[in-house]
This record gives C-alpha cells, sequence and structure tokens, in this order.
C-alpha cells in the first residue's frame, strides 16, 4: 500500500495571519464555534500531550468540558497515568484535530488543579455527579499578543 495515495490537499481554508482575530482566545472560540456548527463528532476531542520525569511522551483523547479566558477545563482521575505525569511535569499541550474543516488547533501551557469552586461553577448536570470521581485540572497557554498570535497560527493549521 503507497500511503502517498492516501494525501488530500489542503486548500480549503487557508489561514492568513492578518484575519485573524486579534485575541487568541476569541479565535479559538470563533473556530471551535465554527467546528460544532458543522456538527463534527465530539468537536470538543482534544488530544492531550504529557511526558513523564524521564521526558517520555504520552498523549490521549480527552473531552474539553469548558473554557474560558482563564483556561480550558477536563477531567482527569487523580490516580491515573495522565494525572501522575502532569503532577510531576505541569507542562502540557493539547491538539483539536479538526480534519473535516482541514484545520487542526494546538496549544501549550501548564496543567493544575482548580477548585472545587470552579468544578461547581462550571460543571453542568452530567459533569457534576463525575466530580466526585474525577477531578479538573485547567491548563493556560493561549497568548493574547499579536505576535504570539502569528506563533500559534502557525501551528494552527
Amino acid at each position: 500500500m503507497d500511503l502517498n495515495d492516501l494525501r488530500k490537499e489542503y486548500a480549503g481554508h487557508v489561514l492568513d495571519v492578518d484575519t485573524v482575530a486579534p485575541n487568541a482566545f476569541n479565535q479559538l472560540e470563533s473556530w471551535f464555534q465554527e467546528a460544532a456548527k458543522a456538527e463534527l463528532l465530539e468537536p470538543n476531542a482534544m488530544v492531550l500531550s504529557t511526558s513523564n520525569l524521564d521526558g517520555q511522551p504520552s498523549q490521549r483523547s480527552v473531552l474539553l468540558k469548558y473554557f474560558d479566558k482563564k483556561g480550558f477545563v477536563f477531567f482527569t482521575n487523580y490516580g491515573s497515568r495522565k494525572a501522575t505525569q502532569i503532577r510531576d511535569n505541569p507542562n502540557v499541550a493539547v491538539l483539536f484535530p479538526w480534519f473535516q474543516l482541514q484545520r487542526q488547533v494546538e496549544i501549550n501551557g501548564v496543567a493544575e488543579k482548580i477548585s472545587q469552586a470552579e468544578i461547581t461553577s462550571g460543571a453542568n448536570s452530567s459533569s457534576s455527579k463525575l466530580a466526585a470521581m474525577m477531578a479538573f485540572r485547567r491548563w493556560r497557554g493561549v497568548s493574547a499578543s499579536r505576535s504570539s498570535e502569528r506563533t500559534l497560527s502557525r501551528n494552527m493549521v
């Protein structure tokens, strides 16, 4: 099987750094709304990358529960490998693979636990049932500066 035959040309969406929002969070919010309207299967699914103390990377898919200008929230079990790696090395990266839109968004940041108050205020009825078993972590890393937006934008397509 020749894998080169599987290659597609992505000409549908062109990223022009002069037309992106001046704030990276606003741009992500716009793209997220676009992904939701396109009825993608779980547009909130993202690949979370962590690494252990030896630098060995690990990836898994997680669901974004909510996001705001303070950060992005996802569930994790405190006893999981993911939580252990985040505790040992809080530097993480996430990737939203919106292939049907010919777009992927990568964001790097630092994960941290969030408070029970933030869990309660951001949780909906189904996620609040999980709050007893699961914990939340927040990561930050979307810069609001235009120069960082350009750097971030190069990694978004």
